[in-house]
């Protein structure tokens, strides 16, 4: 089966690896080829829209800097297809857990309209890690985002988010795993976005780092909270080479933005950190937009393990990727296009 997605809201930022460890985030990008000159858009929406159809969001309609909210009817456009659409075409059956962000005005906007089979996770923008609740604008506030298929999920209600993510995340590759179908599995992950420093009741993760003690609070927090996102990858990641998934697999992480940092501000401030390079998430300076990515997994040729891919990359990469790694080659050539319409993929396949 390929790809199994992991994917993360918001970059922890190249400095805070180095800092304070992510041994399963490095592995992730280190261990097959990383990817050392890949760009991504400065905010979520349209770098997720651009993810999910490998097409760039000018294309798309999203080149403004704008996160959709509830109350607004922005999507995808319907004649744009996702990686998810090709590839249950060619058989796959596709799992989406975590943040989906690019529409919800209409169940057809939702991963259940746009190719996926099963769904977890929440809609819309940044929403507590234990309530799920989330505010749109100064208009609607305190709206509960957390769904299970067409259902909200109540139960959910103060589970921490990754964990939420984690255990759905192993009942779907389960059910991947007995179907014995092609698969996809998209891994949207809440860490490391806001809130974190207002977040209710707790800011801290189920577990908390002695090595993340910091003097600035919010430094702390968010320090907690990706590390504690790094362990439960950790354990994604052991599921998978214990299971039998990874020898057949290939895992692709990135960011949708650079991380966001402190700057005092009202608006746009938070404790992420990209040094060396400039600015940070809503900017056009390489530390909104230029972000880590890697490509790893069993199918990943030996020799190209723990290499480095230093030429140009984008994030419209993936779904070409993911596109064309789903078909057989009488399949490719029988189609005018990878997505079988007139409109064409701006990514490449990378792999």
């Amino acid at each position: 089966p390929i790809p199994c997605v992991p994917w993360q809201s918001q970059t922890s930022g190249q400095y805070q690896r180095r800092v304070h460890g992510t041994p399963n985030i490095d592995e992730l990008v280190t261990a097959g080829i990383e990817f050392t000159n890949f760009y991504s858009l400065a905010l979520c929406t349209p770098s997720r829209m651009s993810f999910l159809t490998g097409r760039h969001a000018w294309k798309l309609g999203v080149q403004y800097p704008e996160v959709i909210h509830g109350l607004m009817t922005g999507h995808i456009p319907p004649d744009e297809l996702t990686f998810a659409e090709v590839t249950r075409e060619m058989g796959y059956n596709n799992y989406y857990v975590g943040r989906w962000g690019v529409g919800y005005a209409s169940w057809d906007y939702t991963p259940y309209g746009r190719g996926w089979d099963k769904f977890m996770g929440y809609f819309g923008p940044e929403g507590g890690y234990y309530n799920h609740s989330t505010d749109h604008f100064d208009e609607w506030t305190d709206v509960y985002d957390m769904w299970d298929m067409t259902d909200e999920y109540i139960e959910a209600n103060m589970t921490y988010s990754e964990d939420l993510f984690y255990d759905r995340t192993i009942m779907y590759l389960e059910e991947a795993k007995i179907s014995g179908k092609p698969f996809t599995l998209t891994y949207a992950s809440q860490t490391a976005h806001a809130p974190i420093d207002d977040d209710w009741p707790t800011m801290y993760p189920p577990i908390i780092w002695d090595d993340c003690v910091d003097d600035y609070d919010g430094r702390e927090y968010y320090c907690n909270k990706v590390k504690y996102l790094d362990y439960t990858w950790g354990l994604i990641l052991d599921y998978l080479k214990n299971n039998g998934f990874w020898d057949n697999m290939l895992v692709f992480v990135t960011s949708d933005n650079g991380a966001l940092p402190y700057t005092g501000g009202d608006l746009w401030s938070d404790w992420g950190c990209n040094w060396p390079l400039r600015g940070g998430k809503v900017t056009h300076f390489e530390g909104g937009i230029k972000v880590w990515a890697g490509l790893t997994g069993g199918l990943v040729p030996d020799d190209y393990q723990g290499t480095t891919f230093d030429s140009l990359t984008h994030i419209t990469d993936f779904a070409a990727t993911a596109m064309r790694l789903s078909m057989k080659q009488s399949d490719f050539d029988d189609r005018d296009t990878l997505t079988g319409t007139d409109k064409i993929v701006d990514g490449k396949n990378i792999f």
